[in-house]
């Protein structure tokens, strides 16, 4: 066996860190069905991440091909919209300073319960402006 010949350094989080992993401790909890949820983390100033705006769009328009016409996508959509998980941007805000989150259709026609459901895509494909990825 081996043993630990150095004692382990005291935590380097920033505070914001602190902050985050404090509201994580304090807003977990485990529902009835065995799923996990807590509060996120909200900064006053993220660094900018990159144009996500064109990268949302493909994806909405590759969603519109492939899954489009089942009711089952357009359901699953609308319960985002009725959870206020996700909003429908007006024309005049399209180009203000957002981060938009692409979804991506996931079809499982033989699953019994759902068949199609919309997955949040966090992390990009492609390259961003910036190296922090620690705020997405």
């Amino acid at each position: 066996m081996y043993s630990l010949e150095t004692v382990p350094q005291a935590s380097t989080l920033t505070a914001e860190e602190e902050s985050a992993v404090q509201q994580f401790n304090e807003t977990v909890q485990q529902h009835p069905d065995g799923r996990y949820s807590c509060v996120l983390p909200k900064y006053d100033s993220p660094p900018p991440i990159g144009d996500s705006l064109a990268m949302a769009k493909a994806r909405f328009l590759q969603n519109e091909k492939k899954c489009g016409m089942l009711p089952e996508f357009n359901r699953e959509l609308d319960t985002y919209h009725e959870m206020d998980h996700c909003e429908v941007v007006p024309m005049d805000e399209i180009h203000k300073d957002s981060f938009y989150l692409p979804v991506q259709g996931i079809i499982k026609l033989s699953s019994t319960t759902t068949k199609v459901r919309p997955v949040l895509m966090v992390l990009p494909n492609q390259p961003l402006d910036t190296a922090s990825m620690k705020y997405t």
